[in-house]
């Protein structure tokens, strides 16, 4: 069976322009990390977030891959809307709890090679860069 998977911002309306995140302050475009938690919570699938260009991001969940906007002076940001693929798999929960965390994302800092999204009531996602050795 395939599921559809389209999530809406709700963060604020995005900007018309694109992220400053490259450098020192932030991700740089073509950026790969690995999620290894959401909320604080090892995250046992697999799932990556890609800075693939100015004002845009994508990578894969457990699932499907999925692409969408990025928005905002970093390390203030919003993200959204997101758009994936399909194709169901036995880890859609995960994949559901990923992007829909991933879109309520509203700050970013990098700690120590880790990347850390935070955004209201508590919630984030830490990641590891995939290029780390």
């Amino acid at each position: 069976m395939k599921t559809r998977i389209i999530l809406r911002a709700i963060c604020a309306p995005m900007l018309m322009a694109t992220v400053a995140c490259a450098g020192a302050d932030g991700p740089g475009n073509g950026s790969e990390w690995v999620l290894t938690k959401l909320d604080g919570k090892p995250f046992d699938a697999r799932a990556t977030l890609v800075f693939s260009g100015p004002g845009q991001i994508g990578g894969r969940a457990p699932c499907n891959g999925f692409g969408g906007s990025f928005a905002g002076p970093w390390p203030q940001f919003s993200v959204g809307p997101l758009i994936s693929t399909k194709m169901a798999c036995p880890e859609l929960d995960a994949e559901f709890a990923y992007l829909q965390t991933l879109e309520a994302m509203t700050t970013g800092r990098l700690e120590d090679g880790v990347l850390v999204l935070t955004g209201p009531a508590g919630r984030s996602l830490e990641f590891t860069s995939e290029d780390a050795d």
